[in-house]
């Protein structure tokens, strides 16, 4: 390139470009863009691993949460049927009394007595 004091000239092209003939620019591309392939051709066992770690976790994680409101659920499910046998063992112990044996009898008229004899053990 000659300098000359005011306007700098273009330089042309020294050789006349052939129709279809790849460019400097093109070339460049191409050799950028394998080397951009070669890379991540490296790189896929690892991003596989990668993802497969995500996956991994994700799934363990939900699976994790479920088991836990199932536990959840099983525990409050668990709590309302111990709930409802202590009411009716309650229940069962307070008609089972002699005092409340003797009230049925009477309101059903029923002809039995209490014995006045204690219970006699047969060995």
């Amino acid at each position: 390139m000659k300098w000359r004091f005011g306007k700098r000239k273009k330089q042309q092209p020294e050789q006349a470009a052939e129709v279809g003939a790849p460019t400097k620019r093109r070339v460049f591309k191409v050799v950028h863009l394998q080397k951009v392939v070669d890379v991540l051709l490296e790189y896929i066992p690892l991003l596989l691993v990668v993802f497969g770690i995500s996956f991994w976790y994700i799934d363990n994680r939900y699976t994790c949460e479920k088991k836990m409101l199932q536990i959840t659920r099983l525990e409050k499910e668990l709590q309302d049927r111990k709930f409802v046998w202590l009411t009716i063992s309650a229940d069962l112990t307070s008609l089972s009394r002699q005092s409340e044996v003797e009230k049925m009898i009477e309101e059903k008229s029923i002809n039995l007595k209490v014995s006045s004899v204690p219970a006699v053990k047969i060995e």
